[in-house]
């Protein structure tokens, strides 16, 4: 089982701004989601459910020093796995890191995302 996942590439610059924008919603039948990270089809929820039984932290950063975000949350067990072999995309308030070609605009700067499993 993979514990940690670190993905690296290109984003708008204010994509750490947009992240603190987000909030947490309410979602059924109760707790909240963060849906300003998204690992494929699933969110960190605030809560343990089955569906969501691990805790993870997810550390979005600006490369090499630069602003932080720190969100903890839980999500699937295979998160990290699932991140690390391709099967799901980490999508990160609506943009994604693989895209390098970004840097060519010129409007860009370099990211890392940092999924950690934390185990009690």
């Amino acid at each position: 089982m993979y514990d940690k996942a670190i993905i690296e590439g290109y984003a708008p610059p204010d994509l750490i701004f947009r992240l603190r924008l987000i909030n947490w919603k309410t979602c059924e039948p109760s707790g909240k989601n963060f849906f300003g990270i998204e690992f494929g089809d699933a969110v960190l929820a605030d809560t343990y459910d089955p569906y969501c039984p691990m805790r993870h932290r997810v550390t979005i950063s600006e490369i090499p020093h630069g602003q932080t975000f720190q969100v903890e949350g839980y999500c699937a067990e295979n998160a990290c796995a699932g991140l690390q072999s391709g099967a799901f995309r980490l999508v990160i308030a609506g943009c994604t890191l693989d895209d390098l070609s970004l840097d060519k605009i010129g409007n860009s700067v370099p990211y890392r995302a940092t999924v950690e499993l934390i185990i009690f």
